[in-house]
Parts: C-alpha cells; structure tokens; sequence
C-alpha cells in the first residue's frame, strides 16, 4: 500500500463539537491507529495554538503538527516553523480598533495568552466563554511588539465593517461576541510538513469541516469534508463523508481502503 500523508483538523473534524477538551468518537481514535499501523504518516492541521492542539493529538495518539492556521509546526514537541502575521497590516487593524474604541487584544506567539493595553474586551465578549488569558498592560506598544499572531476584536455579526480593511488578514468568526484575525494557510504547514519530511504533496490527504479550510482544500491532492462542514468546504471536497459524531473519519478511511 503506497504510504499516505493524513492531516486531521481538530474542531468538528476529529471531534463532535460538543467539547474543546474531548468529544473524538472511539472510531476515529481506532481508525487513526489502524492508518499508522498501515505505514500512513498522520498529523494535525489546526487553527489552534500548540498548548490548545497537543491535548487533543495526544488522545488519538499523533505526534506531529500543523497549528496556528498553518505559520506553526510541531514534529514531537519540537518546534521546525512558527512566524506571526503581517506585522504592518496588523497594526493597521489595531489602528482602526482604537480610532472607533472597539476593544481588543492580541496574542505574541503560538499560544492563548493575550493582552491589551486597556480593560474592556472581556466585558465586551460576556456570555461568550474566552479560553485564554489576558493581561492589561496600560503602557502596551504594539509596534514593539516583535510578532503578532492573533487579533480578537470584540464584534458582533454584521459589525465586522466597523473595520474598514482588513488588508492580508482575514477575520473568522467562531464566537457571537468576537471575531478572530489568525493565520488562514494551513496548506501552508502542510508545505512546511512534507518538505521536512522528503514527501511528495500529491500524496496528500486532508480533512476538514470549517471555512478555515477551504484554503487547505483548494491546494490539497486529494480533500475529505465531514457531513457536518459548511456548504462552501464541501463544494471544494473530493469526497464528503458522515457527520464526525457519527464515524466520519472511520468511514472515509475505510472505503478508500486506506484501513
């Protein structure tokens, strides 16, 4: 069996949704064993930070990963590539935010520790769960700041033209009370990934269920949308395969032959 290249998003993809901790269906944990027992090479492709993906890794049993919406990589806790976002364009967003007061924060590497120079965001983002830490900095340059690697601006659904240009970067929205500027290539990682590993990209498979890939998608050999991913990814999608909480990775893999 000619050796494949697997790369898992985390968030309704090996998981169900229903929590940020757990929730991956045994099937996908017997069936991801099954693919490296078979000579498969797997791995992560996630918009988390590393602190954020590794506890999930670790319980389907992978080692490598592609974080931070493909700027960071991870090969068994060693670290091969992280960089930040535009710098300039970053701070031209962070310009609007303070012109129209819109709270917000930042984070300074691969992880979920934020912060800003003014109290606010937290307040402004109430009921929605903020799974970082953030620390108020009154003094707070951002154009000293070496890198950045994620913006959280407190906008709700349809408040998102408040910024008038977002330049290169791109905000998803994950939350009701906040939108996220992070990384949008996970191909990208994947790139990194197989150079590292003298693979050839047509070898290639990804799975995916959010906006966050159609990217990863469109640049992808050959690409698996889960039954439950939004309709553009799976327009984009060689094959669409069942729900996650009902063994999508499992079936996929199966009637490939892969397992």
């Amino acid at each position: 069996m000619k050796q494949k290249y697997f790369f898992f998003d985390i968030d309704g993809t090996l998981t169900d949704g229903s929590d940020f901790y757990g929730g991956i269906p045994d099937s996908a944990v017997t069936a991801i064993r099954r693919l490296k027992e078979n000579g498969h090479q797997v791995a992560i492709a996630t918009g988390r930070p590393y602190e954020k993906a590794k506890p999930m890794a670790e319980l389907v049993g992978i080692d490598c990963m592609v974080c931070n919406g493909g700027y960071a990589c991870y090969e068994q806790d060693i670290c091969l590539e992280s960089r930040g976002l535009d710098k300039k364009d970053c701070l031209h967003v962070i310009q609007e935010c303070r012109a129209v007061h819109i709270p917000f924060c930042v984070s300074c590497d691969d992880t979920f520790a934020f912060y800003s120079h003014e109290e606010g965001f937290l307040e402004a983002v109430q009921p929605c769960i903020f799974r970082g830490t953030l620390k108020i900095l009154p003094n707070l340059n951002y154009t000293k700041i070496p890198e950045i690697h994620r913006i959280l601006i407190a906008l709700k659904p349809g408040e998102e033209t408040m910024i008038r240009d977002y330049h290169s970067l791109v905000p998803m929205r994950y939350h009701e009370t906040y939108v996220v500027v992070e990384p949008d290539d996970k191909f990208h990682g994947i790139e990194t990934m197989m150079r590292h590993w003298r693979g050839n990209l047509q070898d290639v498979v990804v799975f995916g269920d959010g906006l966050n890939d159609v990217k990863m998608f469109q640049q992808a050999a050959f690409s698996i949308a889960m039954g439950n991913a939004v309709a553009e990814l799976k327009q984009e999608a060689d094959y669409v395969t069942a729900c996650a909480a009902e063994d999508g990775i499992r079936e996929a893999l199966y009637h490939f032959g892969w397992i």
